[in-house]
Order: structure tokens, then C-alpha cells, then sequence
């Protein structure tokens, strides 16, 4: 998935991280880092000081999700396998959304927010 390759790996917090030469991670803008989570096997572009707050967090029914700074176009929720269970579009970006958790079981979620910048993954305990 990279173009442009890779000219250094590390591994923090249980996720690898990848530095070189690229531009793009699946096809999504970013500034030559992205991240592999060993949790759900998804490459993304990491975002340098994103500011992005997720709040209850555990949640209960809703999450709220803001950023001062960026702005959602997308916001999926995938489980601790990686599969999307929740999908999000926004015609119009926003700075804060309030997600309902309704139906979902409890247990550890990822959410996917795409921006303007590219794709974090913030972790998300229900």
C-alpha cells in the first residue's frame, strides 16, 4: 500500500509505525507516517496533533467526537476484529458529532476519523 517507500519501522504502543518516502496509505492523503494496528489490520496515516477528543470515554449510549482544529468527513466504528459496524458520512465537514452506541454490545471499538489530513484511529471502550 505504499508508494514511495518505506525507509524506517518502529513499534510503539503495540502498533507499527512506518516512515519513508510516501505520500498516500490506501489512498488516503498523508504526511510520510502511517501506522499498522495489530488489532485490526488497518494501514493509516498518522496526523500530527490531530487534537481530536473522544469523550465519555468508556461510553455508555453516545460518544461525543470534536476537534478544534479539523474537520470530519467520515467517522466509521469498527469492532476489535476490524469490521466496520457503524458508518458515518458527512456532507457537510463538521468539528463535533455526537454518535449513538445503540445495539452495538459492549466491549473495544475503533473509530475511523477521516479528515482533511487523512484517517486516525482513536480506541473506544463501550
Amino acid at each position: 500500500p505504499f508508494q514511495g517507500g518505506i525507509r524506517a519501522i518502529t513499534v510503539w504502543n503495540g502498533d507499527f509505525y512506518f516512515g519513508g518516502g510516501f505520500t498516500q496509505i490506501n489512498g488516503v492523503a498523508c504526511k510520510n507516517i502511517a501506522r499498522y494496528s495489530l488489532a485490526t489490520g488497518i494501514f493509516s496515516p498518522v496526523l500530527p496533533q490531530s487534537n481530536i477528543t473522544i469523550y465519555p470515554n468508556p461510553a455508555q449510549s453516545t460518544v461525543n467526537i470534536s476537534s478544534p482544529d479539523i474537520t470530519f468527513q467520515q467517522i466509521s466504528i469498527c469492532n476489535a476484529l476490524g469490521q466496520t459496524v457503524q458508518n458515518h458520512h458527512y456532507t457537510s465537514p463538521t468539528q463535533a458529532v455526537t454518535l449513538s452506541l445503540a445495539g452495538l454490545p459492549k466491549g473495544l471499538y475503533f473509530l475511523k476519523v477521516y479528515t482533511e489530513k487523512g484517517v486516525e484511529s482513536v480506541k473506544l471502550l463501550h
